[in-house]
């Protein structure tokens, strides 16, 4: 997996996720072998409530995540 460079206020966990999520290689992508439940497994998620998420419970968070992700597909 190549480096990522990460902002000061994004975790680890976050660079970790969105690094293997936008793996080129489609059988390494972070989902490709148990879908959704290896999505919800990973670190990023630790303390989410996915039965809050599901009904809608819980607020969004910013989004800067899409210009991170925007970041690491041009490098």
């Amino acid at each position: 997996m190549r480096k990522v460079k990460g902002e000061a206020n994004v975790s680890s966990a976050c660079i970790d996720f969105m690094s293997k999520l936008l793996e080129k290689d489609p059988t390494k992508r972070l989902g490709t072998k148990r879908g959704a439940i290896e999505l919800r497994q990973h670190a990023f998620f630790k303390d989410t409530d996915f039965g809050q998420v599901f009904n809608k419970q819980i607020e969004m968070p910013d989004p800067y995540l899409a210009t991170m992700a925007m970041d690491i597909i041009k490098s």
